[in-house]
Order: C-alpha cells, then sequence, then structure tokens
C-alpha cells in the first residue's frame, strides 16, 4: 500500500513476532489476527535565511533551513537554482550560490529520508546589484569630460587663428579705418586689409 508502511500485528501473534513483517502462524483453531498500518510520514522543511521574493543586493545568496523528521530518518537534502540539475548537499542545512547575475530566481531544496519519501520546499528572490543603473553614470561623466575637452581645442584652435604672432600689434604703421565698411585699409607698405 503506498504512501502507508506496516507497523505491528496484534491478536494471537506468537510472542516476539508483533513487530516482523512475516509471521508463520499455525491454524491449530479458531485465532485472530490484525496487522496494523500507518500513514507515511515525509520529512517538512522551512527556509528560515530569507523570506519569499527577497531582493539580494549582491551576487552572493545563502539558503538556510530547518527541517523535521517525518515517519523515517533524513538522509540528505538538495537544492537547485530554477530548473538546474538538484545538487547533493549532505545532511548540510546551508548552501551558497556564488556568482549570480542580477534576475529573479527560484531556490528549491528538497529533504529525502532513507525510504526515499520526500518533500520539497520553494522560495523566489532577486539579485538587484544595482549595476544595471550605476554604469551609465561613469558613461554620461567620460562623455561630458570629452565634450568639454573638444570645446576646450576648438576655443585655443579659435584663438590661435584670430590672435597676432607675439609682439607684433593688429595694425602697423599709419592706418586709415573706414568706418562705413568696417575695414582697416592698411596704407604703409603695401599691406592687405586685415578683415
Amino acid at each position: 500500500m503506498e504512501g502507508w508502511y506496516f507497523s505491528h500485528w496484534t491478536g494471537d501473534v506468537p510472542e516476539g513476532e508483533e513487530h516482523n513483517k512475516n509471521i508463520t502462524i499455525f491454524m491449530l483453531d479458531n485465532k485472530t489476527i490484525t496487522a496494523h498500518f500507518d500513514e507515511i510520514i515525509p520529512p517538512t522543511l522551512n527556509i528560515t535565511s530569507f523570506d519569499d521574493g527577497e531582493v539580494f543586493d549582491n551576487d552572493e545568496v545563502t539558503v538556510e533551513w530547518e527541517a523535521v523528521e517525518g515517519t523515517y530518518s533524513i538522509d540528505r537534502y538538495e537544492v537547485r537554482l530554477n530548473d538546474g540539475e538538484w545538487i547533493d548537499v549532505g545532511t548540510d542545512t546551508r548552501y551558497t550560490f556564488e556568482g549570480l547575475e542580477d534576475g529573479e530566481y527560484t531556490v528549491t531544496l528538497r529533504a529525502v529520508d532513507t525510504e526515499g519519501n520526500h518533500c520539497v520546499e520553494s522560495a523566489n528572490f532577486t539579485v538587484d546589484t544595482g549595476w544595471g543603473q550605476i554604469w551609465i553614470l561613469p558613461v554620461i561623466g567620460i562623455v561630458v569630460v570629452l565634450l568639454a575637452l573638444v570645446l576646450y581645442l576648438m576655443k585655443s584652435n579659435e584663438r590661435k587663428k584670430t590672435s597676432p604672432p607675439e609682439g607684433e600689434s593688429e595694425i602697423e604703421g599709419d592706418a586709415d579705418l573706414e568706418s562705413d565698411e568696417g575695414e582697416v585699409d592698411a596704407k604703409e607698405n603695401g599691406e592687405e586689409p586685415i578683415p
């Protein structure tokens, strides 16, 4: 009978054989024998290290749990992340996942007793290290610095073009200014007008 296990015999059972699964009885007269079965109770689990839906700000998450034995002793615990492979952790009651990327995860625990009966407990958690948003700040900083450098170089280059060579003034000698056209005529030495 699945989900049940033999417990003991009562009635006209030979002395000392009440808990033997197999007994031999000689029927020389009327006898009453009753087999008793108890329901198999699997172990139970409870995750204690975090609440369902908790958010972690680092890439390392430790899951810890408590278990209560059922009908049989606990043989081992198994743990997995999302739909990954089961990891046998023996009788340890904690496991650390490392190097997790930002995202949502489901951790599932399984306690297995010595007869193969088991129970399962799951919890969801999120890893949000903030790197998904923080990376933009250095990029913006670099862009601002590069723009400032480009503007500085452009202004510096512009000044070099409009400034006279060192030690010279813009207009040497006698000059007549024509105010109606905004040009300076340099009459001395046949120089070209300076715009």
